[in-house]
């Protein structure tokens, strides 16, 4: 099988180009005015969870 010797994407500057905003869940929770437990289900369930990989 052959390797991927492509370089790293730099994170902060794909996150820039993109136009998303992108927040923790506790920011999230805190913007909402809703429990911890409870934002992050909801955020699961709308599918607006993602790994950033940092």
């Amino acid at each position: 099988m052959k390797k991927n010797n492509s370089p790293p994407v730099n994170l902060d500057q794909y996150l820039k180009r993109s136009g998303h905003r992108f927040c923790s869940y506790f920011e999230g929770a805190r913007k909402y005015t809703l429990p911890y437990g409870t934002f992050l289900l909801l955020a699961i369930k709308a599918g607006a969870a993602f790994n950033l990989g940092k």
